[in-house]
């Protein structure tokens, strides 16, 4: 990833002016782990807007000169919402490598057009419902492109913060 920013300094033509320099160049080079991290928790936190309710943010850790962290689900149920089940699911499906690569199948059993009966509780209603499956809800795969889209501005502006307390 490549990030364009402008920041002018002024320094003298002098040994105490490159002593300047060189004093800024060593903080910002410490400082830029502090940028990784920042801007991967912005954007973890960007992955969990408008997504499921048990969708949390990862700790973000560094490993070497990576910051990784993200965001994840607690309610492997929501992986039928997020992929669609059942006829309907498969008409609606989520992204075809990812269903791939998540060994995901639609209407396993076979129900076709019949569809299927579950019982379900629900508040103060009990009882019996009738399905042909669901859309895929595709929040979690929203959420990841949204992050994707967001990531260059993100760490573009922590780099620019980082730069303006460097100053």
């Amino acid at each position: 990833m490549i990030i364009r920013t402008k920041i002018i300094w002024e320094t003298k033509l002098s040994l105490s002016g490159l002593k300047e320099m060189m004093e800024r160049y060593s903080a910002i080079s410490e400082k830029i782990p502090d940028v990784a991290v920042n801007a991967v928790r912005t954007l973890s936190e960007e992955g969990i807007k408008d997504n499921y309710r048990s969708v949390v943010i990862d700790n973000v850790k560094t490993e070497g000169t990576r910051a990784i962290g993200g965001f994840q689900t607690t309610n492997p149920n929501e992986t039928f919402a997020e992929y669609g089940t059942g006829l309907i699911g498969s008409q609606s499906p989520n992204v075809a490598e990812a269903v791939k690569k998540a060994g995901w199948k639609y209407d396993v059993n076979n129900h076709g057009e019949k569809g299927w009966v579950y019982y379900k509780e629900v508040g103060d209603h009990k009882g019996f419902h009738w399905t042909k499956g669901q859309k895929a809800q595709k929040k979690f795969y929203n959420a990841t492109v949204r992050v994707e889209e967001k990531s260059q501005e993100v760490l573009k502006n922590e780099f620019e913060k980082m730069l303006r307390e460097v100053k």
